[in-house]
């Protein structure tokens, strides 16, 4: 897993920004993000031994950087 800092600032406004923020928009966010993660999810499962090898490998590879990242699932291919 990959660690990832915060700083204080950002935290206070993220904090700020959910003071703003009505129930029925959170709960429209939160949905969408359930359902990206279920999408990662079901294609994850659906990847074979050796894709999935070949997508940590690229990712390793470029150093965790998403457009990389997000290459290679459209594409399986760190270079498209």
């Amino acid at each position: 897993m990959i660690k990832e800092e915060f700083s204080m600032r950002d935290i206070d406004a993220f904090l700020n920004s959910l003071v703003n923020i009505d129930r029925n928009s959170l709960v429209a966010i939160l949905s969408s993000e359930v359902a990206t993660d279920r999408q990662v999810v079901n294609s994850a499962k659906q990847r074979t031994a050796s894709q999935r090898a070949r997508r940590r490998i690229a990712w390793i590879e470029c150093g965790g950087n998403t457009i990389v990242k997000e290459s290679v699932r459209n594409t399986g291919s760190p270079m498209a």
